[in-house]
């Protein structure tokens, strides 16, 4: 083989190298949007049901305080938890 040849073989596999290294990123790159538009829908249930666990405990204050007070502070817990997981969802 002459050295021109080597080179033309050289850069034929760098340039295949370069392929799939492109292929890779893409896919990565759309495994990526996925992970943060399930993460963004996972956000909005929780805030969801923060909401509603906090309305649950505000019907039951009258007949069952206790039971009340454990919805009310889950309601806050998972409030909490929510915001967090937005804040790294949306960095």
């Amino acid at each position: 083989m002459r050295f021109n040849e080597l080179g033309l073989i050289t850069g034929f596999k760098i340039l295949q190298n370069l392929d799939g290294d492109r292929e890779s990123l893409t896919k990565m790159k759309k495994a990526l949007k996925q992970m943060h538009h399930n993460g963004s829908n996972l956000v909005e249930s929780e805030f969801m049901l923060s909401k509603a666990l906090e309305k649950l405990g505000q019907g039951a204050l009258n007949q069952e305080p206790d039971l009340a007070a454990a919805f009310l502070k889950f309601s806050v817990v998972t409030n909490e938890l929510s915001s967090l997981k937005k804040t790294l969802v949306y960095c």
